[in-house]
């Protein structure tokens, strides 16, 4: 599941000439469908009350309002958004170029592919949670969570979405959204640190670690209280 091995390797490099792709789209992550993003707050504020119930390999895994039937008109509406973004930071001659090379992409079948081996599918409101957590987390730890941390994770958020109307009700367009908005969050996020670990010129590790550390705390996770376990997701460091 883990966004940075998944995404940015497929097609990050491509973005590297528009300088700190994140920093860009970080209005994206904080409008997430309207008024939508409340409720998303509030899913991750309930962790601590899934987590030993939800992590590990233990139990089923609930499905209730996870899927959702994804909309290519929705997916052109979003990288739309992502490509304005970053044409606030980049130079008016390059945009034939910024453009160019977001037409190939085509990020929910990126991400499909990617996951399908290990059981996951894109369309899960879960898994798009899952994996913005665990890479800003593997972006903060300078190392990335495994396999089992992975899957503990997004058990708790299935669970979460299960036990909460507000979530498991939301339209295929409103899941889509965020599920998306998040995917390339994550993989702008995974840019940003591997350029900075690299020494790019233009990106400094301790910004990113900033904003991710920052995005975490204004959806009612804060790095220095939890932690992820395999065993229960997100849980309280001890």
């Amino acid at each position: 599941m883990r966004v940075p091995g998944i995404l940015y390797s497929i097609f990050l490099p491509l973005l590297c000439l528009w300088g700190h792709t994140a920093k860009a789209s970080g209005d994206a992550l904080d409008d997430i469908a309207g008024s939508m993003n409340s409720a998303f707050e509030m899913a991750l504020s309930e962790t601590d009350n899934t987590a030993s119930a939800s992590g590990g390999d233990n139990g089923a895994v609930p499905e209730k309002g996870a899927f959702f039937t994804p909309s290519k008109e929705v997916s052109a509406e979003i990288k739309e958004k992502m490509i304005t973004e970053m044409l606030k930071k980049v130079p008016a001659d390059k945009e034939a170029e910024l453009r160019a090379a977001f037409a190939e992409i085509d990020i929910m079948q990126l991400m499909g592919d990617a996951v399908k081996k290990d059981g996951y599918q894109a369309n899960d409101l879960a898994l798009a949670m899952a994996a913005w957590v665990t890479t800003s987390f593997s972006i903060l730890n300078d190392q990335e969570t495994n396999d089992a941390e992975d899957r503990a994770v997004w058990k708790q958020f299935r669970q979460v979405i299960a036990t909460n109307p507000s979530l498991a009700g939301l339209s295929d367009r409103d899941k889509q959204v965020t599920a998306e908005t998040l995917y390339w969050y994550s993989a702008f996020a995974a840019n940003d640190y591997q350029q900075a670990k690299a020494g790019t010129p233009g990106w400094k590790l301790d910004e990113v670690k900033d904003y991710v550390k920052r995005d975490l705390k204004a959806r009612k996770i804060h790095p220095e209280l939890v932690t992820i376990s395999a065993e229960g997701g997100l849980v309280a460091r001890k």
